[in-house]
């Protein structure tokens, strides 16, 4: 049994934790794709191998029926699984309860976007036409945030009590506690734990609970520009190769694909940089007091750290530039029409395109001033809020605002930082 740990899920309910990992040669001839499953229970571990064939007769990459099949403990080489249970070759696993095994009960946890919506991509457009454009990038400057769909297979009653719905993945490769389980199916408790898992196909599928992170599957993405340097920095540096291959979707734009490219070689440069990091809509507490003509608010410390591509210099010395804009606070206004929680929304993504115009301005302009950048910067945020109606600027308040909000960043790629209202 030959296991990866490219992807690993974890799982946590009320009284069990279970570990699924993809395996890389199935055990069991009549699978199209098996997992390992590990289950902790009172201190104590259970292991299993689910077996998976999929539906032919469907256009999607379904799954038709799921098994599971207890492995005893002697055959699994613990040592070298129990670090975070990591996986190395092992020996061939015989298979103690038949070959039959007890078939899986399948549930699915489907979240509707923001706005009732269903659409694979992370966001789609909304107006009154209709949705014109879809993408993992706003396509347009009024959208709704993607359709979640989880994948949940429960075990429990083969064996043991009550299934739940898991509600968010963990790290590729090194599980963290993920938020408390939501719904799900209740059979007759027995003793042994919770046995619940969600799908992870082998590399030729497309059922995986997390973005996958193949550095060949972004080079795709990017026209197969990479060098080999760049190949082997995403192959070490699985997280942030995740979130760069989330940004990038299934059909990236081409300011999609520059600034993917822009980042990894910032990420190679400089390791304590962070290129990803875009404004939170928490940031942006819109209000609109009695007598107002529009809404606005103020953030504080609305500051954001500027990184180009290494330069060489006369000397002959790698230098990186960076240049830091610091604004002790910055006024936003949006017209009165709109509600606070959408005024916010597009006001974190007019700033996050900004901050990537002048991401990529800079790489291509190393030897701007400060000052330069810090127009480009502010003339860029004018820009994508006027093509809603927004402002913004650093001298005067809409009206009297006591407490202005602290500036909140988010990484792109990973959390939802457009979703206020």
């Amino acid at each position: 049994m030959s296991i990866s740990t490219d992807e690993i899920i974890k799982i946590k309910t009320e009284d069990a934790t279970s570990w699924t990992f993809k395996l890389n040669k199935n055990v069991l001839e009549t699978s199209d794709f098996e997992n390992l499953l590990i289950k902790e229970f009172n201190d104590e571990f259970s292991y299993f191998l689910v077996s998976y064939i999929e539906d032919k007769t469907s256009n999607e990459e379904d799954i038709e029926k799921s098994t599971i099949h207890k492995i005893n403990e002697e055959y699994l080489d613990i040592d070298a699984i129990s670090p975070y249970l990591t996986g190395r070759d092992l020996t061939s696993v015989p298979i103690t309860d038949g070959d039959g095994g007890c078939e899986g009960i399948r549930s699915e946890e489907i979240r509707p976007c923001n706005r009732g919506g269903r659409h694979r991509k992370r966001y789609a457009c909304q107006h009154s036409g209709g949705v014109h454009g879809v993408g993992n990038f706003p396509p347009c400057s009024s959208v709704c945030t993607g359709t979640q769909i989880t994948v949940v297979y429960n075990f429990s009653h083969c064996e043991d009590g009550t299934g739940a719905t898991p509600s968010g993945p963990t790290n590729p490769t090194s599980p963290t506690p993920p938020t408390e389980p939501t719904g799900g199916g209740v059979t007759p408790p027995v003793p042994d734990g919770t046995t619940v898992t969600t799908p992870l196909r082998n590399p030729d599928g497309s059922i995986v609970y997390q973005p996958t992170a193949d550095p060949n599957q972004i080079n795709e993405k990017l026209g197969h520009s990479l060098s080999l340097i760049e190949l082997i920095w995403l192959s070490e540096n699985r997280t942030k190769a995740s979130q760069i291959n989330t940004l990038l979707g299934d059909d990236p734009t081409d300011v999609d694909k520059d600034f993917s490219k822009f980042a990894i070689k910032i990420f190679i440069a400089n390791p304590t940089a962070n290129p990803l990091l875009g404004a939170d809509c928490r940031s942006f507490e819109y209000a609109q007091p009695p007598g107002a003509l529009q809404r606005g608010c103020a953030v504080i410390n609305f500051n954001h750290t500027f990184y180009s591509l290494p330069q060489i210099t006369t000397s002959g010395s790698v230098v990186i530039p960076i240049i830091d804009s610091n604004v002790p606070i910055a006024y936003f206004t949006a017209p009165s029409f709109m509600t606070n929680g959408r005024a916010a929304n597009l006001t974190a993504l007019a700033v996050t395109s900004a901050i990537k115009s002048t991401d990529l301005y800079f790489a291509n302009n190393p030897h701007v001033s400060e000052h330069a950048l810090g127009e480009f910067f502010k003339d860029s945020i004018k820009t994508f809020m006027g093509a809603w109606g927004g402002s913004v600027n650093t001298v005067n308040s809409p009206f009297n605002i006591p407490s202005p909000a602290p500036y909140i960043t988010s990484v792109l790629g990973i959390s939802n930082p457009f979703d206020c209202e």
